[in-house]
């Protein structure tokens, strides 16, 4: 009988149903009276598993919607590891298997919260981890690329209950940020308050030392004023006693007097010409200024 093997499988030969130690690829003859090729997946394959239930540390029952694991065998220990364990059940005993029964210690360890939300994201690589260390141990020569799980699927009353607390949590939240909305706005309009109050003070300070500044200045003015006004009072004094000095220095002189006092009756004489002279004098503030005749 001829048979074709598909890329990316083998061909488990098995002779009398005892697996043979050659690997069958590409195209070939066999007795189907005495000879079987199974057809075995070595390149990369994804395996899944559906509603694998567990139980949470606090006895409540989970459910994982779905779990997928991406896994390959390697070509060389293919005829090892089917003699082991079949070739149509060595993917369930080594990987599918050890999966669930990992996934279900890891909830018993945990709580509710801690395996749907905290450690939600780290179960895939513990899972990952543990499966390949268990393979390693064997030699089966498989590699865990990846796993990936599901929904988990908790209890109605246990969503309730969460929505519930996440409600109250959310109300208690949404206080205190109300709360410290308002306290900021407080402390923004003190703020703003006491700025206002530094700005006015700072004003006030300014028109004070320009108030102080306009009095000194005017101070100064009015104090060289004074001492312009004594100075010029004292060079005036000076002056008049220079005068007076020079007036006194003048009349001591001999026959100053008398010359002066000709020089006065000389611009107060008049002449006059005739038989008569007049006769009543008028006396003005310069001496005799006119005679007037007789009646």
């Amino acid at each position: 009988m001829f048979t074709t093997i598909p890329e990316g499988y083998v061909g488990v030969w098995k002779y009398l149903g005892q697996i043979q130690p050659r690997l069958i690829t590409g195209a070939c003859f066999f007795n189907p009276l005495l000879e079987t090729i199974e057809l075995l997946k070595y390149i990369e394959d994804h395996d899944k598993i559906t509603n694998v239930k567990c139980v949470s540390k606090e006895g409540v029952d989970l459910m994982v919607s779905e779990v997928t694991i991406s896994n390959r065998i390697d070509i060389s220990s293919v005829v090892n590891t089917t003699k082991a364990y079949g070739v149509d059940t060595y993917d369930d005993q080594l990987v599918i298997n050890p999966v669930s029964q990992k996934i279900r210690e890891l909830c018993a360890e945990r709580t509710v919260d801690e395996i749907e939300i905290f450690d939600y994201h780290k179960l895939d690589d513990l899972i990952r981890v543990e499966i390949q260390a268990q393979n390693d141990e064997l030699n089966t020569g498989i590699t865990i690329r990846w796993v990936r799980l599901g929904a988990i699927v908790v209890p109605k009353e246990i969503k309730d209950k969460r929505l519930a607390l996440a409600s109250e949590k959310a109300n208690k939240i949404l206080a205190e940020e109300t709360m410290k909305r308002t306290k900021l706005e407080k402390d923004h309009e003190m703020e703003i308050s006491k700025k206002d109050s530094e700005i006015k003070i700072q004003r006030a300070e300014n028109n004070n030392k320009e108030m102080i500044i306009n009095i000194q200045a005017e101070r100064e003015k009015k104090s060289v004023e004074n001492m312009m006004i004594i100075e010029a009072a004292q060079a005036n004094a000076k002056k008049i006693m220079l005068e007076a000095e020079a007036l006194s220095s003048m009349y001591g002189i001999p026959g100053y007097t008398d010359l002066k006092k000709a020089e006065a009756l000389s611009a107060n004489t008049k002449y006059y010409w005739g038989t008569e002279l007049p006769g009543i004098a008028l006396i003005g503030g310069n001496g005799i200024n006119e005679m007037l005749p007789q009646m």
